[in-house]
């Protein structure tokens, strides 16, 4: 079976808060649920583009870790404005950027993902984010973007100068999300 590539974003273990807004009674039943849908879906050979706000602990906390150790897939961080190394931050926790790469392929503020005629921005923020953290957004040059932030259950968006953006929060999905669904989602919006 070929290699899959999926996306994700707005884990947020051990984040107390998030998980009951979510519905779950406890952080624990949020993080064995993304564990279980996460490993249910991908495969260690598949990758992951996880699109930030993986943790609102530090990385090298013990359950923090157990929870990463589990997860399946090769896998990429693009850097939220929870994740505590952020260089967005008032004081990025730089000395930890080794302990992220023990489980992440790759690690930054955002990316490009090229698939043949499939091409797209991918970041952990939207086009437009109008907050503190609007000078970490890419930007808006007329390419889709792949985004999580905003907590929203909508899966697509535009930007103020119409541009298409694909929302792979846990909120919008309460799953990873595979490469063909989004290839989908893009071709319904080009063929409106």
């Amino acid at each position: 079976m070929k290699p899959k590539t999926w996306f994700i974003s707005d884990t947020h273990f051990m984040h107390q808060n998030v998980a009951l807004l979510r519905g779950y009674s406890s952080y624990e039943e949020q993080d064995l649920d993304i564990l279980d849908k996460w490993n249910s879906m991908i495969d260690y050979e598949d990758t992951v583009y996880h699109l930030g706000d993986l943790t609102m602990k530090a990385i090298n906390n013990p359950y923090v870790w157990t929870m990463l150790c589990g997860l399946h897939g090769h896998k990429h961080l693009i850097l939220g404005n929870h994740d505590k190394i952020h260089p967005g931050l008032k004081r990025p926790d730089g000395d930890k950027f080794r302990e992220y790469l023990e489980f992440f392929d790759t690690v930054g503020t955002f990316s490009k993902y090229n698939d043949g005629p499939f091409q797209s921005v991918i970041s952990h923020f939207p086009y437009d984010t109008e907050d503190k953290w609007e000078q970490l957004v890419p930007k808006d040059l007329g390419k889709l973007l792949i985004h999580g932030h905003t907590h929203s259950s909508e899966k697509v968006s535009y930007s103020k100068k119409g541009t298409p953006q694909i929302n792979v929060c846990w909120e919008a999905w309460g799953r990873p999300i595979e490469l063909g669904e989004v290839k989908q989602l893009w071709n319904n919006i080009k063929s409106s």
